[in-house]
């Protein structure tokens, strides 16, 4: 049944301190939980009371609604694991201009951290966390309109109330994508985000992801916002975030946070559900990811990427993205027409972040289009190293492969750099071995 956000739950968000203190022991760890985890929500023995609040394992987890929102559901329709997984689910909203609303959501909160409010009440500034989840869409989920949030990890200010530091999207071209976000919190331009595009819902749609988010929110340089994935099927995460460096905002408090799941989006004309299981979240890697998989969480001798999952970034025009049956990947990027032999462009630049386990060597490799001599070259280079132009064999209408070493690599993260030479060139992927 469609229902509309509550005042109980709108005013809550300002009058925190107005409201009466449950106990602490309410929001102590679980300790009945396996290992070292915080929370973990597998929906077995889960409900969902008036509220919207979610209870899982001797856990209230709070639920925050608003808009066109139907209440989450305890459901056997999909599983990751068990028999059951939690639906969450928002109805066509047909508001215009913020009336009489501008956002939907549906959302249960693991961690805020506030003891007004159930759920887990850390404080967890510059400690590092680890959370893991399955999520499942439907194969009709519809690409948004508009923004769409199905997790967030989030710097709590209401007097500011900033973007989620760390957020897994939908875009409105149909990329799942992970947004990460820092600097003042204004939501200005003092803001800095960066989005790594993961997937696409084609790829997603009708199987079971599962996640795990490795993450640590500072404004010094020692931040962290890693990302692996997997479907279902597979046994081993594969790494397709890593940053290290700043990841909080200097003009909020470091005392409060919200980490939580569902749907969060603009209000849009659209319905949508998803499903959500085994939720888990602690202190270490071993404890969050899902059972009997394989993840190597300090660095991997391997790492590919597709060339168009860079497209969301502020430098990456005049690079453009072409869908190709052709192409090894389907898809391949250039700049059409565009040329800058002399130096490497300010604009038209694509970054993709690697970590090597030890000091040592390493191999980059390109899968690319030359067609002619006119469209043989590109830019690249490694961290804050200088520009380096690639040439390649011009050779028709072949993709071929083509390789680099690259030597003194110190361990742990790196960024490779590319950008357009002769814009003509297409580039279908990239590889660090």
């Amino acid at each position: 049944m469609q229902v509309f956000a509550s005042a109980k739950k709108s005013l809550s968000m300002f009058l925190v301190g107005l409201m009466m203190c449950i106990g602490s022991s309410l929001f102590a760890p679980n300790t009945t939980l396996a290992g070292t985890l915080d929370a973990y929500i597998d929906a077995e023995d889960a409900s969902v009371n008036t509220g919207n609040d979610l209870i899982d394992n001797g856990v209230t987890y709070w639920g925050y609604e608003q808009g066109t929102y139907v209440a989450p559901v305890i459901t056997t329709a999909q599983k990751r694991a068990g028999s059951n997984s939690i639906k969450y689910e928002i109805d066509s909203d047909s508001s215009t201009n913020g009336v009489p609303y501008d956002r939907d959501r549906i959302e249960n909160y693991i961690e805020f951290n506030s003891a007004s409010f159930p759920g887990l009440n850390h404080n967890i500034w510059q400690q590092t966390k680890y959370l893991g989840f399955s999520i499942y869409i439907p194969t009709d989920f519809i690409a948004p309109s508009g923004w769409f949030v199905f997790y967030q990890i989030k710097q709590h200010d209401n007097s500011i109330n900033p973007s989620p530091n760390i957020a897994l999207e939908v875009d409105t071209s149909g990329n799942i994508r992970v947004a990460l976000r820092h600097g003042t919190g204004n939501q200005d331009s003092s803001t800095v985000a960066t989005f790594t595009n993961i997937g696409t819902l084609s790829s997603f749609k009708g199987k079971w992801v599962d996640f795990v988010v490795k993450f640590k929110i500072t404004t010094g340089s020692d931040g962290i916002a890693q990302v692996w994935q997997k479907l279902s099927t597979e046994t081993t995460y594969t790494n397709v975030v890593n940053y290290s460096g700043m990841t909080g905002y200097t003009a909020c408090i470091t005392t409060k946070f919200e980490i939580k799941g569902g749907i969060y989006r603009a209000a849009m004309p659209i319905s949508h559900k998803l499903y959500i299981d085994e939720i888990r979240y602690g202190n270490a890697m071993d404890d969050v990811k899902f059972p009997s998989t394989t993840i190597n969480e300090f660095g991997t001798s391997s790492y590919s990427f597709l060339a168009a999952a860079a497209s969301s970034q502020s430098s990456f025009s005049p690079f453009t993205v072409v869908t190709d049956a052709s192409a090894p990947s389907g898809t391949y990027i250039q700049a059409p027409g565009q040329y800058s032999t002399g130096s490497a462009p300010v604009a038209g630049q694509a970054a993709y972040n690697f970590s090597m386990p030890a000091t040592g060597n390493a191999t980059i490799s390109a899968t690319i289009l030359a067609l002619d001599a006119s469209s043989d070259s590109f830019w690249y280079k490694i961290d804050n190293g200088s520009w380096s132009a690639w040439y390649v064999p011009a050779t028709g209408s072949n993709w071929q492969v083509v390789s680099k070493s690259v030597t003194g690599l110190s361990s742990g993260n790196h960024t490779m750099y590319i950008a357009y030479r002769e814009g003509n060139l297409k580039i279908d992927s990239l590889a660090v071995n």
